[in-house]
């Protein structure tokens, strides 16, 4: 990691001294300024709290929505808390296009969509998802699968905040269901009825990768259980999660991904099986490949400029 200039040093510390403590982990000012932003307010919302301390555990490492408790996530707030992997905007942006892929075949949605969200973690796909077919009139049942218990509970409890807060709608109360499955044990997995719709943002982190690659908060504070893909290069996920598609009659699979080689990888893989009439790349704002779609059944997948790879 580069060191800070003293000229940044000099401009932080005349702006504020906490930003010296947050620069540590934030790299730059307009990160720094945006988070001490929110911090203070978070502060000045829990009267037991501090800033100097809150800025001190963040310049530790310290994830900033495990210090304040939530993270935006389209238009909820999800509650993040220790154990449970922090939502990430491209999360965010791959259940919006799914969303807007669906929308494009209205015509062909059985009533209710019946999604199945495996490692749903936080809930936030499911959630996300519910509240915006729901916007659009589409009735939905949407189930969340984790392996972990303190997932599935954080992921209830995310659904009765966004409700009481009015920011979902009743009825995801009886329509939005999490429970405990392990996707690597099929049989593990509810519903067992057919689904529509399967999504995951699975662990697809090499252990090199893992160790190399990524940020010191993640590799400190978040869950490896929610990172750690498995195998030489993080996919053991995958081949589960479309045995898992295939068995329960889904026309639709969507998957995150950690970047092109890894797509390439799986959507080679599940072209070569013959068992999907079609497999995608989607690619994020920057180009690089985010999730990989197959569909079946007439359910083409809507080519739109440069977000999908054929």
């Amino acid at each position: 990691m580069p060191r800070l200039s003293q000229l940044l040093l000099r401009t932080a510390f005349t702006q504020n001294p906490l930003l010296l403590i947050l620069l540590k982990e934030c790299r730059t000012l307009e990160q720094a300024t945006a988070e001490l932003r929110w911090l203070r307010e978070y502060a000045l919302e829990k009267p037991t709290q501090h800033l100097a301390e809150l800025c001190e555990r963040r310049g530790r490492g310290e994830p900033l929505q495990y210090i304040i408790g939530t993270q935006p996530f389209g238009g909820l707030e999800i509650l993040c808390r220790k154990n449970v992997l922090i939502p990430r905007p491209e999360t965010e942006h791959l259940t919006s296009n799914l969303f807007s892929q669906l929308l494009s075949h209205v015509a062909l949605l059985p009533r209710p969509l019946r999604v199945l969200d495996l490692c749903t973690g936080t809930g936030c796909i499911s959630l996300h998802l519910h509240a915006l077919l729901s916007a659009a009139h589409i009735p939905s049942v949407c189930t969340g699968i984790d392996i972990a218990p303190a997932a599935v509970h954080l992921a209830r409890a995310n659904r009765c905040h966004n409700i009481d807060a009015g920011l979902l709608p009743p009825s995801a109360s009886t329509n939005v269901a999490f429970a405990l499955g392990n996707v690597l044990r099929p049989d593990s997995i509810l519903p067992r009825a057919r689904v529509d719709v399967v999504v995951a943002n699975p662990p697809y982190i090499s252990q090199r990768g893992f160790e190399q690659e990524t940020a010191r908060s993640v590799r400190n504070y978040e869950p490896s259980l929610a990172l750690l893909g498995g195998g030489a290069h993080g996919d053991r996920f995958y081949p589960a999660v479309a045995r898992i598609a295939g068995r329960m009659g889904a026309r639709v699979i969507l998957v995150e991904v950690g970047g092109c080689e890894q797509a390439e990888r799986i959507r080679d893989a599940w072209a070569l099986s013959g068992k999907w009439e079609g497999v995608q790349i989607w690619l994020d704002y920057a180009g690089k490949g985010r999730g990989v779609v197959a569909w079946r059944e007439g359910w083409e997948w809507v080519r739109d400029g440069p977000t999908t790879v054929g």
